[in-house]
């Protein structure tokens, strides 16, 4: 199943690029999609669903870029007193500047600046020593900027492969609510705590690990 998975993906590449190898009557509008999780699932069977999908407008050799990010993963295991679970929702926005020049007629180096805002929420329970179950509940709003470097191939004048490496600076406000819920009567009770707005900087580098397949038009 895997194999013909992937087959069919060379063959739908090799197809549109035996139709149109010209890369001189590149369009001005482009949609990019993370195409990772796809290989994910081929190789490892381990899907997490992941919306990553970018646009940009092309004006000569520079562009406006954006970009949308939503990842929702959630773990569920069964336990003799609750269920045990970790719930994570993530959803980042980035709206930034790139330039690029042709290092050949199928291959580019592009690069730039982009600005990045977004909230994490993340929900976690787990039993400790047997004796009690603890909650974590973590929100945090966070925005920064940062440079990007990336290369892209050509397939022909309308589809491209490319990925990209960023180096951001970061703000992060986040607060932070744990409970505890004893299981044991021989145990000592846990008082619950919570930490509000609590800021941090922060550096955040993302090697270029991500394949995009982009459409112009």
């Amino acid at each position: 199943m895997r194999t013909n998975v992937i087959m069919s993906l060379v063959i739908f590449v090799l197809s549109f690029n035996i139709a149109n190898a010209q890369t001189d009557s590149l369009k001005n509008n482009e949609i990019g999609v993370n195409i990772s999780p796809f290989f994910t699932y081929v190789f490892s069977n381990n899907y997490n669903p992941v919306f990553n999908i970018s646009y940009r407008r092309y004006i000569g050799k520079n562009a406006i870029r954006t970009r949308i990010f939503y990842n929702n993963y959630k773990q569920l295991s069964d336990n003799d007193y609750i269920d045990i679970s970790n719930e994570q929702n993530q959803f980042d926005f980035n709206i930034g500047y790139q330039r690029f020049s042709f290092l050949t007629k199928r291959w580019s180096i592009f690069w730039g600046l982009d600005f990045n805002y977004g909230n994490n929420y993340s929900y976690s329970s787990n039993i400790y020593a047997n004796s009690y179950v603890g909650e974590q509940i973590r929100d945090n709003t966070h925005y920064g900027i940062g440079a990007l470097i990336g290369l892209k191939y050509y397939i022909n004048s309308r589809i491209s492969i490319s990925s990209e490496m960023n180096y951001f600076y970061m703000f992060k406000k986040e607060n932070i609510t744990s409970r505890y819920k004893l299981i044991s009567n021989s145990s000592i009770s846990v008082p619950d705590n919570s930490i509000e707005n609590l800021n941090t900087t922060y550096t955040e580098f993302t090697p270029p690990i991500n394949l995009i397949i982009s459409f112009n038009f």
